[in-house]
């Protein structure tokens, strides 16, 4: 089974980092990561009467690492979406790692805990359906970005806290992750 390192997570984060900056998938990672798969829109759960969505970034065959990243967009809890995401996902899936663009319900709408319900539905999501996704159900990285960051340390911190599981679906499957990564704007 491939190990993640420290070193190779740390570079698809860079790259993803850069990625806006650059405009699209840097050539050295489409070299390593060949065509990625896209599934859009997979409904993962429930946010109240809500439909929760999410954007599969599959790597290409035989890049596989057997690990997910979730990412959680920015907008300051009052907008923004997973469409936002593309480009900054999409190193990761070039490195191996199946990547996932998480929708989460936004204030005004819902009020909190929701959105943090929300991230730790998606977690189970991911978890319940290891198998098919192609992933070991322990390696699981929650990624945020701005606001997102914030519900990724949230969850991190909150593991399997019956008061912020929600019951958005996969009750039973734990929201424990392996690694959480907060990723905030530039000053």
């Amino acid at each position: 089974m491939d190990r993640m390192t420290r070193r190779s997570f740390l570079e698809a984060a860079g790259l993803a980092a850069t990625a806006p900056m650059l405009g699209a998938v840097p050539a050295e990672a489409q070299a390593r990561g060949g065509s990625l798969a896209v599934e859009k829109n997979v409904v993962f759960g429930k946010g109240g009467d809500m439909d929760l969505r999410c954007d599969l970034y599959r790597p290409a065959p035989g890049t596989e690492k057997r690990m997910a990243t979730i990412h959680l967009h920015g907008g300051g809890f009052t907008g923004g979406s997973k469409d936002t995401l593309t480009e900054r996902i999409q190193p990761y899936a070039a490195q191996g790692y199946l990547a996932i663009a998480s929708q989460y319900r936004l204030l005004g709408p819902a009020a909190w805990p929701a959105m943090i319900e929300d991230v730790k539905t998606a977690i189970r999501w991911t978890r319940a359906n290891a198998a098919s996704l192609g992933i070991d159900p322990a390696r699981i990285v929650i990624v945020g970005y701005s606001a997102g960051g914030h519900l990724a340390l949230r969850a991190a911190g909150t593991q399997n806290r019956r008061e912020l599981e929600g019951s958005g679906g996969n009750a039973g499957a734990g929201t424990q992750g392996c690694g959480v990564c907060g990723l905030l704007p530039r000053c």
